[in-house]
C-alpha cells in the first residue's frame, strides 16, 4: 500500500541526514527519557540518542526483564554509555514523578522525553467490547501520556526541552478503511496528539510533537496483524526498520529540527531535509500539520444566511 506522503521522498530505513553520529545531530551533554524503553520502537530510539553521544538514557517500561536486556544490548555496543532502566507503569503517577525527580535531581534536569509507551485494545466493536478493556486504552495512551508530560514539564531542563510522544497513523484514517484497529486505540491516539498540541500551545519554551514512527514490526502490530480480516492482504506493508523513528527523533530533537514548528503531527517517514525546507511555510500556517478538521476554516456564510 502506498500511504500519502507530505514529502516527495518516503523513507522506511534511516537514510544520512538522520544518522545519529552526524555531529549537527550530537546529543552530547543530554539527558533522555524514553518510555516504553524496553522493546521495539522504545529501545531502538535510546539506541539512537546513545549514538548520538546523549549524557544519560533512562529506559522505562512495564516489565523487568525486557528493560535489562534493552540495557545491555545498548551497553554492550558502547560500554561507556550511561543507561538507567526504571520498571514501572506510566499510569502510576507517584512512580513516574519520583522517577522523574530523581532524574532531575541527578542531572539537573531532563533534556528529551520520547513518550513509546502504548496499548493495543483486543479488538471488540463499541457494541460489543468490555468497558474495561477498551478504557484500558485511554489509561495507557491518554491518562499514561498526560502523566509522562506533566512530570516532563515539571524536571526539564531550562534549556531547549524536547517532548515527543509516539503515535500512529490510525489517528489520521477514516473509521471505514480501517478493519484491524479498534476503536479504543483510533481514538485514544487522536486524544494524545490533541493533547500534545496543548503541551505545546501551553509551554513555548518547550518543542513537543506527535510523531508517527512508520508501520515497525513490534509486538503491537503483531496483535494488531491478527485483528485483520482472514481473507484480506496487509495494507501495511512494506514494514518499516524500527531504527527509523529512533533517529528521526534524534533529529527532530537537534537544532536540525528545531525549524520545525512546536505542536505538528509528523511522520518518521518523511524526509526531513523537504521538512526544513517547508518550515517557514509551516510556521505561516498554524492549522497544517495538527488534529484539525480536513478543510477547516471553511468560506464564510453569505450575508443573509447567518
Amino acid at each position: 500500500m502506498v500511504l500519502p506522503s507530505l514529502t516527495t521522498k518516503y523513507h522506511h530505513a534511516p537514510y544520512p541526514s538522520i544518522d545519529p553520529t552526524r555531529p549537527e545531530l550530537s546529543a552530547s551533554g543530554k539527558v533522555v527519557v524514553v518510555t516504553g524503553g524496553g522493546t521495539g520502537i522504545g529501545a531502538a530510539t535510546a539506541l539512537a540518542f546513545v549514538t548520538a553521544g546523549a549524557r544519560a538514557v533512562a529506559l522505562l517500561g512495564r516489565r523487568p526483564q525486557p528493560l535489562q536486556e534493552s540495557k545491555s544490548q545498548i551497553q554492550s555496543a558502547y560500554a561507556c554509555a550511561e543507561i538507567l532502566a526504571f520498571p514501572l507503569d506510566v499510569t502510576d503517577e507517584a512512580a513516574v514523578g519520583d522517577c522523574f525527580a530523581s532524574l532531575a535531581h541527578r542531572y539537573r534536569g531532563i533534556d528529551v522525553c520520547v513518550n513509546a509507551a502504548a496499548y493495543l485494545s483486543d479488538q471488540g466493536t463499541v457494541a460489543a467490547g468490555p468497558v474495561s478493556e477498551f478504557w484500558k486504552a485511554f489509561e495507557v495512551n491518554v491518562k499514561g501520556g498526560f502523566i509522562v508530560a506533566q512530570h516532563f514539564l515539571r524536571n526539564r531542563s531550562r534549556d531547549g526541552a524536547v517532548l515527543i510522544g509516539i503515535n500512529s497513523l490510525i489517528a489520521h484514517l477514516p473509521a471505514s478503511v480501517v478493519e484491524q484497529c479498534p476503536a479504543s486505540y483510533a481514538s485514544s491516539k487522536i486524544a494524545l496528539a490533541k493533547l500534545y498540541e496543548y503541551v505545546a500551545s501551553e509551554n513555548p519554551g518547550v518543542r513537543c510533537y506527535s510523531l508517527h514512527p512508520g508501520v515497525v514490526e513490534t509486538e503491537m502490530a503483531a496483535k494488531s496483524d491478527a485483528m485483520a480480516p482472514p481473507q484480506k492482504d496487509n495494507p501495511f506493508l512494506p514494514r518499516d526498520e524500527a531504527s527509523l523513528p529512533g533517529q528521526f527523533c534524534v533529529w527532530l530533537s537537534s537544532k536540525l529540527g528545531a525549524v520545525i514548528p512546536s505542536g505538528r503531527f509528523l511522520w518518521s517517514n518523511w524526509d526531513v531535509d523537504e521538512l526544513a525546507a517547508m518550515s517557514t511555510e509551516l510556521k505561516n500556517d498554524p492549522v497544517t500539520l495538527t488534529m484539525t478538521l480536513p478543510g477547516w476554516p471553511f468560506p464564510l456564510p453569505s450575508p443573509g444566511n447567518t
